[in-house]
């Protein structure tokens, strides 16, 4: 009976201490609360406290040990302290551009609604100063147990003015000398851009009535536009005489332009250009506000072959290039190189300007020669971000392969009948040595 009691004794100890087993901070036995403050200079250099307060859910587990995970560029960690003192961690940069820090708490937090608290502080990057503008990050901040956040950044008045973000931040003003912009909320996704400088972004809404071919705002030494919608989408948006034209196969009743304008002069107004018979737009909006910003994507570039490629005369493939970014791409090289075959043009591939969504046609002009009868046959575009190959398929050079088989066989039908016909005089040639010989 002793034995069997003491047998049950030994089970409840091991299981109340399998309970409060110490565990790291990896499970959603936690909630964490991050806030993030970073204080840049007029010099773009500044300095980040983070705090993170992890909350016991339960009283089974409690904290030793935490991951945080920074993204960005690599960090310069200055100290790593919870509510007892300075704590051990290990710091790394990985390849993926993530800065990662492990620390050790110094004492276990243990019951529920227990709180243990982390402060990292870490001098960021020097902002990137780039012609009259300066970039700064929210940097995403990765912690496995899920929870709320609070990034805060103060940033000097001789920065500028916002004028783009990636995610719009709360502005609030805090003195003459500086503004302090709040982002707050549960998992950022991403590490938020935010642009500052000499300049004063708005944004505007256009309507166009009773069009089928309407002028958008561009591009000027006054103004930056972004157009972000049109409504309803157009068939084409292209450049023409330097203008920005919208096209659709038949007039609509309404078309509805909206966009960011960056401008670069104070009390400056919309540009549009007023040319006889296009209708001016009526300006429904037009008011200060930072444009979302989003990084550049590549162009995208689709080929138009004919169906058939003609031998030893030159065809043409029209190369089409679209831009599926809201603002304009300008200066874009090309480089063509093709095995096969020969590029009569261009010589020097280049689009000056390519504006928001829209697209344009480039023809190119090549030519097979008898040198590339059999070979293998390829054109190969690239741009600065991208690369594209296209490979004529056999049936599109039907016609290529016809005419040399035409020419093949006409050399050997005329070599057969040369041959027959000398064979023939031969033995004539012959019957009559003979008959003179007798």
């Amino acid at each position: 009976m002793f034995k069997k009691q003491l047998n049950y004794f030994i089970c409840l100890i091991t299981l109340s201490f399998c309970l409060y087993l110490p565990v790291s901070a990896q499970t959603s036995d936690y909630y964490t609360q991050t806030s993030l403050n970073t204080l840049y200079n007029q010099s773009g250099e500044s300095l980040s406290t983070l705090k993170i307060s992890l909350r016991n859910l339960t009283s089974k587990n409690y904290p030793v040990s935490l991951k945080v995970s920074i993204h960005g560029d690599p960090i310069d960690l200055l100290t790593a302290r919870d509510d007892f003192g300075d704590v051990n961690y290990v710091y790394n940069y990985e390849p993926t551009d993530i800065n990662t820090v492990e620390v050790k708490f110094n004492r276990s937090m243990v019951g529920k609604d227990i709180l243990t608290h982390l402060n990292l502080t870490f001098k960021n990057p020097k902002a990137n100063r780039s012609e009259n503008t300066w970039v700064v990050f929210f940097p995403k901040i990765s912690i496995d147990p899920p929870g709320d956040y609070r990034y805060q950044l103060n940033i000097p008045k001789s920065f500028g003015r916002l004028i783009a973000a990636e995610t719009l931040p709360e502005i609030q003003h805090k003195s003459v000398d500086e503004d302090i912009y709040i982002l707050k909320g549960q998992n950022l996704p991403i590490s938020t851009r935010l642009i500052f400088g000499d300049s004063y972004p708005y944004k505007f809404t256009l309507t166009y009535p009773n069009s089928y071919q309407i002028i958008l705002p561009k591009d000027s030494e006054s103004q930056k536009i972004y157009i972000t919608n049109i409504s309803p989408e157009a068939k084409n948006i292209f450049q023409e005489n330097g203008l920005w034209l919208a096209d659709y196969s038949v007039a609509q009743e309404k078309i509805i332009v909206t966009g960011y304008v960056v401008f670069f002069k104070p009390d400056s107004s919309l540009d549009i250009a007023d040319l006889p018979g296009f209708i001016t737009p009526q300006i429904s909006d037009l008011s200060p506000h930072p444009y979302q910003y989003l990084p550049t994507k590549t162009v995208n570039i689709s080929l138009l072959p004919p169906k058939y490629f003609w031998p030893f005369i030159d065809n043409t493939i029209s190369l089409q290039i679209k831009n599926p970014n809201f603002q304009a791409l300008y200066n874009i090289a090309l480089d063509f190189k093709a095995e096969g075959m020969q590029i009569i043009s261009p010589l020097n591939p280049s689009i000056t300007v390519l504006p928001p969504a829209g697209n344009i046609s480039l023809p190119i002009r090549i030519n097979f020669g008898y040198q590339s009868l059999f070979s293998p046959k390829s054109l190969h575009i690239s741009t600065q971000d991208l690369q594209f190959s296209y490979n004529p398929s056999r049936s599109s050079l039907v016609f290529y392969y016809l005419v040399f088989s035409a020419l093949l066989s006409f050399i050997l039908i005329f070599t057969l009948y040369f041959a027959i016909l000398s064979w023939r005089l031969f033995l004539r040639k012959q019957g009559r040595s003979s008959h003179l010989h007798w």
